[in-house]
């Protein structure tokens, strides 16, 4: 019988690691380490110099990566008796020359109490390439500018992947922004509310995204038919998803939030949308389960969707040189170092054990480690990142690239009319043990509980399963299945 062990270096990412059977060697990235089968391993690339991008990883491993072309993925240790060891390689490639970020003023409009104005003067950030394929609106999140999409590492990655690929971005400021909080919440935030009422007569947001697009479109000769995309964090993503659809983009990628029902469910414009939802979201205005429902609704209705959980992942030693402010791998070591001292933290893989981990810090955390304010700012955007919390992350780029590319080009065959694949769960309800038996192999199964809490992951690879829950409560749960982004969503009673 093999012995168990406890693995102290911050390279091994394992969930349940059970002997050295498998080797994983990841070269310009983090996750090297002796594994066991079934053990589920996270691997990193390393942050790229400024005027390069990650591409994709390349090695003997690459089959059992979750997505190969992400910089952060996850690798399942494979069954086959004859590796031993496996090999992972972070690739880059350097930005076009021509690649910058340019503020233009620009008039536009605005509203004030209810009084429209013209003239208004804008801050426009935009970074177009020639003859783009697509131009990508970003939309900021409550509180926010629209150069945070820009000055903002996580924003940051996603507007040079697109550019890499050949889709230009632009951005601006919301009116409450540019003209000051109009409700009395004192929020600054785009009108994205009650989406079946809004339109270019009642909400000014939605009418200056049309004229910057309009402007876009005469300025670089654009043609008919030429595809408009947005993509939004929080606030940003409920407006990115009715902008959308009032405009007539022809997809949303929404990142954090979980938007106004009645859109997805009755606006008859209502456009595809790719979901990126953190899995441990404190923020009220982001509910997995409504979230859940309203991306269920597009689906119910034909409109072809995407959804991606971001999960928690641990910390690692280079993990906050993901940073604008200049935090080198000296000073990420130093961090990660501080977290050491505060272990109830973290559980043995170095995955944050608190809800908030914000909140939960000592309040001397950063007294040895001379941070400057926006170096905080960057490391507690990471923590966030890590702990599957509310805010912009940049792990599925080139999923959101993908799916703007191939909008509902298998509309007929991935997104039939009642479920994307068809799930039987017998018996239910059940005493302890759920049978599983799916259409099509299944990737990954998820359980939350009735607050929308994600309490279970499993990670599978095939058309069945058994799931044991007897040791949690009696009670209802919704159970998420998902493949290849897609994901069927079902109910299930435990009766002990």
């Amino acid at each position: 019988m093999k012995n168990t062990f406890t693995i102290l270096s911050i390279f091994f990412f394992s969930i349940s690691i059970s002997a050295q059977d498998y080797s994983l060697t990841v070269n310009n990235g983090t996750g090297s380490g002796n594994y066991f089968y079934g053990d589920t391993v996270h691997i990193f690339s390393d942050k790229p110099n400024v005027l390069h991008v990650f591409t994709e990883w390349t090695g003997d491993g690459i089959e059992y990566l979750d997505i190969a072309d992400e910089w952060h993925t996850i690798l399942v240790v494979p069954s086959e008796s004859n590796i031993s060891n496996l090999t992972l390689h972070a690739n880059y490639d350097q930005l076009p020359i021509d690649i910058a970020v340019t503020m233009e003023m620009m008039s536009l409009f605005g509203e004030d109490d209810g009084v429209f104005m013209e003239n208004i003067m804008k801050e426009i950030y935009f970074s177009i390439p020639p003859n783009p394929k697509g131009i990508v609106f970003l939309f900021h999140g409550t509180g926010g500018h629209g150069i945070s999409m820009y000055s903002k590492y996580e924003p940051l990655t996603l507007a040079k992947d697109l550019y890499y690929a050949g889709y230009g971005t632009i951005s601006t400021d919301a009116n409450e922004r540019t003209i000051g909080d109009q409700t009395g919440e004192g929020k600054i935030r785009w009108v994205a509310n009650q989406a079946t009422q809004q339109n270019f007569d009642n909400n000014i947001d939605l009418y200056n995204i049309r004229a910057l697009k309009d402007t876009l479109v005469a300025r670089y000769d654009l043609e008919d038919g030429f595809p408009f995309f947005s993509y939004g964090v929080s606030n940003g993503a409920n407006f990115s998803d009715l902008a959308a659809a009032a405009i007539g983009f022809q997809a949303s990628a929404h990142n954090t939030a979980h938007g106004s029902p009645s859109l997805y469910h009755l606006r008859e414009d209502a456009t595809p949308v790719i979901w990126i939802q953190s899995i441990n979201d404190q923020n009220e205005s982001a509910d997995s389960t409504i979230a859940l429902a309203n991306y269920q609704a597009l689906l119910d209705r034909d409109i072809c969707s995407e959804w991606y959980w971001l999960q928690r992942s641990p910390l690692y030693e280079k993990r906050f040189m993901r940073s604008q402010n200049n935090i080198t791998q000296q000073k990420s070591l130093e961090i990660y170092n501080r977290f050491l001292e505060f272990p109830s933290l973290m559980n043995d893989e170095h995955i944050f054990v608190v809800d908030n981990i914000l909140e939960e810090l000592p309040s001397n955390f950063y007294a040895p480690l001379g941070l400057t304010p926006a170096q905080i700012r960057d490391a507690e955007s990471q923590m966030k990142v890590m702990n599957g919390d509310h805010g912009s992350n940049g792990d599925f780029n080139k999923t959101i690239i993908r799916f703007f590319e191939n909008t509902c080009e298998t509309t007929a065959t991935t997104f039939p009319t009642d479920t994307p694949f068809d799930v039987s769960i017998f018996p239910n309800p059940s005493n302890g043990v759920f049978n599983i038996v799916f259409s099509k192999n299944v990737n990954t199964v998820f359980i939350s509980d009735i607050t929308g809490k994600n309490i279970f992951r499993k990670k599978i690879n095939g058309g069945s399963t058994n799931l044991d829950l007897s040791h949690f409560t009696n009670g209802m749960y919704l159970i998420s299945f998902q493949t290849n982004g897609q994901v069927v969503n079902k109910k299930i009673i435990l009766q002990k």
